[in-house]
């Protein structure tokens, strides 16, 4: 019966899958657009209709209270800490924070919205902040941090009694300076309460993650009454209007006045004095992410008088400038898009002593998989339902570079389970370049693969044997994956079997790659000057990947969110061109140690190709030494859009490239032409389809003395594969 209802159940679900994979891609897009819209602008009405509707807004909500150490005993200056964790923990930035507020002589209140977890967790974690608190209260998870203020001052009672009262929470990592400071700026301040940053966006408010009150608000009744009359919101956007915003707009009312020490005008006009619109049109023509984010903040701030987000949009200048930290959901979230943020670790390195592991060892932790992670999925058309876990065996290879802290995952793929012999050469001499190597394979035949991996185990870490699903690019979601501390790493290599090489020893390459001033490189780029200039990307049969890209979340979630592609074109279009424009847009340098431009220019001025006829006519045919040379002129002049390693193969490896993409042999040449935007010039060239094709297949055929000429790479390996397939009579030497 049981059974039965949960079959039938699943079929349905299965069904619904189906109808939505069949829907249009643009469907997908337009919709999430219209839903986060209406749910912006319904941010208001929702909070109205949800005030008062619930007993949880009434009611004592204290749980436990836990006794502090109390080192600061005889202080009058005090601090209300609002905590949250999910798993009912205390991180240790969170434990770093509240000791830097007790040595700038603060009795802390600290209060949690934790559940006590399984096992009393949060009981037996309350010992790393025990030392530096008066009080640990415990509560229900209710208000958000307004909540958690309100309960707060009910607890410490007679607020009059004290000199400054501060509200501060765990929404920031910090700080990065010694508090004594900035809090001695903010008590010099000609104002009755002060916060660290103003709010500009929406109505105005001085931001409540670190504000406090002088003397002359806590004797107020008007601080009393604010706090008894104020109900615990539902909602987050509820938290932000009618607590955050509603306490400096009544406490305005009542005739106190507000400071900040971090003025949002002063950061603005000296954003544009320093960046101007000459500078800025001069830095956006170099394409680069981080100048047109530039611009993006200069035509805010000056031409559309746009409100940013100090916090997030000036991150940087705010701790150059001694902010003592930086917001929480910028680094976990980044949902403004700041391009900036890829130096993050080294800005807080250079101008700080603060441990940027207490934020990395943090951040790992919120990196799970959501139910909004999985639904996304369907935008890219999923193979098959998310919880079957692709993996179905390890073995353990000999791990001659275990010490080594670069890795690569390489991926292959065989019907037949074979290991082909230039594997074995490729995987040969990564490990000899000192990378610990993960091999990845999709064999269908796994019987044969257990009696091949003996060819690669001395060379490997690990052998992995997954399902055939997701292409090279699922292979690298599943190999990743299975290492697991991606920040523990120097560097990271994706490689794939779809090359034949290298003719030249990678150790020596490698180093070229990281000498590069760049975040993560390849061996090789796409065209950039497409009419598509957004599908620019590094290739990915040789791609790097260094410290600081591994250790952004925008990195991890790209793979933990990454689907399975059926179609190579999906694993193109949404995995490989994807990945660069996300770390792009993040502000991540990409390099490639072969750029298509310089190969382009190297071969439009190595041809001999002249115009026959009248020189004035522009349709006039061009008369060369070889059609098929002619036929790539073409592509470069009018920006067709093809693969280098396919089309200039030759080139490249005659200027030290050193692969071969086996794309080249293995396929027919006549299926290498596009189907569209070349017959409109074959008449330009005084040649028809079958003659460029004949061309093409005359030219591939002398791969193996290229080959010969420019190395000592063995090409009976590329013999031995090819054999294995029915290949063109064309390419037999």
């Amino acid at each position: 019966m049981t059974q039965s209802f949960l079959f039938r159940a699943y079929l349905k679900l299965a069904n619904i899958y189906r109808r939505l994979r069949s829907l249009p891609l643009a469907f997908f897009h337009r919709t999430r657009t219209i839903l986060r819209r209406l749910w912006v602008i319904t941010n208001p009405l929702r909070a109205i209709i949800a005030y008062p509707f619930t007993w949880k807004r009434l009611g004592k909500h204290i749980q436990q209270v836990w006794p502090g150490d109390n080192p600061c005993a005889d202080s009058r200056r005090a601090a209300i800490f609002a905590h949250y964790d999910p798993h009912g923990q205390i991180a240790d930035y969170v434990a770093h924070y509240v000791k830097a507020l007790a040595e700038a002589g603060l009795g802390i209140y600290f209060v949690s919205n934790c559940r006590m977890g399984k096992s009393g967790v949060f009981e037996s974690e309350i010992a790393k902040v025990k030392p530096w608190t008066r009080e640990i209260i415990r509560r229900r998870n209710v208000g958000y941090d307004i909540g958690a203020y309100k309960d707060g001052v009910a607890r410490i009672g007679n607020a009059e009694d004290l000199e400054s009262l501060l509200f501060v929470n765990d929404s920031v990592y910090g700080p990065f300076f010694p508090l004594r400071d900035v809090i001695e700026k903010g008590r010099a301040l000609s104002a009755d309460f002060w916060g660290l940053t103003e709010s500009a966006v929406g109505k105005y408010h001085v931001m409540s993650y670190f504000i406090c009150f002088n003397q002359s608000i806590l004797a107020s009744r008007r601080f009393v009454k604010f706090w008894k009359r104020q109900l615990y919101p539902l909602l987050k956007s509820e938290a932000i209007i009618c607590g955050e915003t509603a306490l400096t707009r009544f406490m305005h009312k009542s005739g106190f006045r507000s400071r900040v020490v971090f003025r949002y005008k002063d950061f603005i006009e000296s954003y544009i004095e320093g960046h101007g619109q000459k500078h800025l049109g001069a830095a956006v023509r170099k394409n680069r992410p981080v100048d047109q984010y530039k611009r993006y903040i200069y035509e805010s701030v000056r031409i559309n008088r746009k409100p940013l987000h100090i916090t997030q949009s000036f991150w940087r200048e705010l701790i150059l400038s001694g902010y003592p930290f930086i917001k929480r959901d910028l680094l976990s979230t980044n949902h403004i898009q700041v391009g900036n943020l890829a130096s993050w670790i080294s800005v807080i390195r250079n101008y700080s002593s603060y441990d940027a592991d207490l934020i990395l060892n943090h951040m790992r932790g919120l990196e799970k998989p959501s139910l909004r992670d999985i639904t996304a999925d369907l935008r890219y058309g999923r193979s098959r339902l998310p919880w079957p876990n692709p993996i179905k065996m390890v073995w353990s290879g000999d791990d001659p570079c275990a010490n080594s802290k670069r890795a690569a995952v390489f991926f292959h793929y065989d019907k037949s389970g074979i290991i082909d012999e230039y594997v074995v050469h490729h995987v040969k001499e990564l490990a000899k370049a000192g990378l610990r190597i993960y091999f990845v394979s999709s064999a269908k035949k796994r019987n044969m693969l257990k009696r091949q991996i003996e060819k690669i185990r001395p060379w490997t870490c690990e052998i992995i044997h997954r399902r055939n699903t997701g292409l090279d690019i699922g292979g690298y979601k599943d190999g990743i994956a299975h290492i697991g501390n991606l920040e523990t790493l120097d560097g990271l290599l994706l490689v794939n079997d779809t090359i034949y090489g290298p003719f030249s020893p990678l150790s020596d390459l490698i180093e070229r790659g990281e000498a590069l001033p760049a975040d993560f490189w390849g061996i090789i780029d796409s065209p950039k000057n497409l009419p598509k200039e957004r599908d620019y990307f590094i290739q990915s049969h040789f791609i790097y990947f260094h410290s600081s890209v591994l250790r952004s979340p925008v990195f991890r979630k790209f793979w933990r969110t990454l689907p399975y592609f059926k179609s190579r074109r999906n694993a193109v279009r949404y995995g490989e061109i994807r990945l660069s424009r996300l770390l792009i847009a993040a502000g991540f340098r990409p390099r490639a140690l072969f750029e298509y431009h310089e190969i382009a220019e190297d071969f439009v001025s190595s041809l001999n190709i002249k115009k026959v006829g009248s020189s004035k006519s522009s349709n006039a045919p061009l008369k060369s030494s070889n059609a098929f040379d002619a036929l790539r002129f073409y592509t470069i002049c009018y920006k067709l859009v093809i693969s280098p390693t396919e089309w200039f193969w030759d080139h490249l490896i005659t200027s030290g490239f050193p692969y071969l993409k086996s794309r080249v042999l293995r396929n027919a040449a006549i299926k290498m032409l596009p189907s569209e935007g070349l017959n409109y010039h074959f008449h330009r060239i005084g040649e028809d389809h079958e003659t460029i094709a004949e061309w093409m297949q005359a030219h591939i055929s002398i791969w193996e003395q290229i080959i010969r000429r420019h190395s000592d790479y063995d090409t009976n390996m590329i013999h031995d594969h090819l054999n294995r397939f029915r290949t063109p009579k064309s390419l037999d030497v």
